[in-house]
């Protein structure tokens, strides 16, 4: 029996997204109009962006679909998710990532240039950048 979880994020730039899922060792496939993301037994979910279960090492897909608001939720089936597949963890880390590649995009247009990056005590991190 599928147990389809579905978390939502504030995540809403579908190239940033992208960009950070590949920044992050993943092979994302994007389509323009949502796919199955499958899970046990054949059953699925529909979603823009697919991480494939082969790639992935997993028994299921993960998911982003792309919500009214504009904003990405990510689905996946938790029941056939093998290597202690975390939602909340794999969340978190794709957040992050997004963050970073989207300050570091807004920062390119504004013509800075990125000096560094500094993990900070709550798990979070600081980048530096300088006018060009």
């Amino acid at each position: 029996m599928s147990s389809f979880r579905e978390q939502k994020t504030q995540i809403n730039d579908e190239q940033c997204l992208a960009d950070s899922l590949k920044k992050l060792g993943y092979k994302p496939q994007v389509n323009k109009e949502k796919v199955g993301v499958r899970g046990h037994y054949g059953e699925s979910q529909k979603a823009e962006i697919v991480l494939k279960k082969e790639d992935l090492k997993e028994g299921g897909d993960v998911g982003f679909s792309k919500q009214k608001d504009g904003t990405f939720s990510i689905v996946t089936d938790t029941y056939v998710m093998r290597n202690g597949f975390n939602l909340q963890k794999f969340t978190k880390e794709v957040t992050q990532a997004y963050a970073e590649t989207k300050i570091r995009k807004q920062a390119s247009k504004a013509g800075l240039t990125f000096l560094s990056k500094t993990e900070t005590k709550n798990g979070g991190f600081r980048l530096q950048f300088v006018a060009a």
